[in-house]
């Protein structure tokens, strides 16, 4: 009786690993054949020419711009050299970011956020509760104060951004000292999207009438930041009061939505997400802090609490489902992951692998490309009271000098 119920059992495993076999091989099988048949992955094989093969990635890379002016999208493309130089360069995106920081953090987060990413945006500026010249980091007349008041430090930098670089720059990137950005892709999402169109992106939240993650980082566009800054200089734009303390992200939300802005779409082509609100390890965790589900605006994916075959089906699949291949930020970033980023992004090879060959959409260049101020919002008599930059042409001692005495 034993041994006729050892046979059934084993007779009956055997069969249920040649089914769970075939299946998994046809899987694979037909993962391989979508990979065989993909436009983008055989341009070369087609034609090896590279204007051909800047052509599909346009097609597919940057799908209907005019359909889903907020759509991001995220494909691989083999191109036939690593050191393949893009036909459009994305330095054309103009991006001005300015990271939240204090004193106290200065030697530490600030310090490895200017020594990694920081140095790839245009201009980097340090918004701190004091002046230095040393670092360099700015104090805003009329800022208040502490965490409870980061409301007031950020409205301050919109109006001292608005007042002395609207005109300089198409994009204004805001991050705290805990968040890591890689730059490369966030050129490359916005070089889909026009800047003298009214944007608001990052990692969007459905929580509180709608608004963008802080930790995450978001991104206004120049449209914005001229609407925003001419609504606050006219007073026709009432928002929180300076000594709100109100969460600053959901702050800068609903005074956004004052002037119609909502946040835009952030997520690939594959329905994953671009900004993050947590590190990487906890992201790749699969196991959020349970109030994400309720606050984020995009379905949370996550393994978490799936079979064992339900998981791997889905790695097979989709690979890793909380992040996009080319994600664009991280937060509660220590600033030893600051420099682990830092390598695994910029120094580690992978040996065999291709290059991609980014590109600015033709729309991007076509929508007045060139940086000029919006004539109903040009700020007479605007001058810079600031020099807290990094990688600018700016002379920082002398900025400071000018900001110290403007103090």
């Amino acid at each position: 009786m034993f041994v006729r119920s050892s046979s059934i059992q084993l007779v009956g495993m055997t069969v249920m690993a040649i089914a769970g076999g075939f299946i998994l091989a046809s899987l694979y099988s037909s993962r391989l054949s979508y990979r065989a048949n993909s436009s983008v992955l055989n341009v070369g094989a087609r034609d090896s020419s590279r204007g051909l093969q800047q052509k599909y990635f346009v097609d597919s890379l940057f799908a209907n711009p005019s359909k889903d002016t907020n759509g991001a999208v995220s494909k691989n493309f083999n191109s036939s050299s690593i050191d393949q130089k893009p036909p459009a360069d994305l330095s054309v995106v103009k991006l001005l970011c300015f990271v939240e920081t204090c004193t106290k953090n200065v030697e530490t987060k600030a310090t490895a956020i200017k020594n990694t990413w920081a140095k790839r945006c245009d201009k980097t500026i340090f918004i701190s509760d004091e002046t230095s010249d040393s670092f360099p980091t700015l104090k805003l007349p009329g800022m208040l104060e502490g965490y409870p008041h980061l409301w007031s430090k950020t409205i301050l930098t919109y109006q001292y951004l608005y007042e002395n670089y609207v005109s300089e720059y198409h994009w204004f990137v805001k991050a705290d000292d805990d968040t890591f950005l890689v730059v490369e892709n966030l050129r490359a999402f916005l070089a889909t999207l026009s800047p003298n169109e009214p944007h608001y992106l990052g990692k969007r939240f459905k929580a509180l009438g709608g608004y963008t993650s802080g930790g995450a980082g978001y991104v206004i566009s120049r449209k914005t930041l001229s609407k925003l800054g001419h609504g606050l200089k006219n007073k026709s734009l009432k928002c929180d009061d300076l000594n709100s303390k109100a969460p600053e992200d959901n702050a800068v939300g609903r005074c956004l939505k004052k002037l119609g802005i909502e946040p835009g779409k952030t997520i690939d082509t594959e329905e994953k997400e671009l900004f993050h609100s947590f590190n990487l390890q906890t992201e790749l965790s699969d196991k959020p802090p349970s109030w994400v589900y309720s606050y984020a605006y995009y379905p949370v994916k996550s393994c978490f609490g799936k079979r064992i075959f339900e998981q791997l089906l889905s790695f097979m699949l989709m690979g890793t489902d909380c992040c996009g291949n080319y994600t664009i930020s991280f937060h509660y970033v220590s600033p030893k992951d600051m420099k682990m980023l830092e390598f695994m992004f910029y120094k580690l090879k992978v040996f065999g692998q291709q290059g991609e060959v980014p590109q600015v959409h033709e729309a991007y260049l076509s929508n007045d490309s060139s940086v000029k101020l919006p004539p109903e919002t040009k700020s007479e008599g605007a001058s810079k009271i600031g020099g807290a930059i990094v990688g600018s042409k700016v002379n920082e001692t002398e900025a400071s000098k000018k900001v110290e005495s403007k103090s």
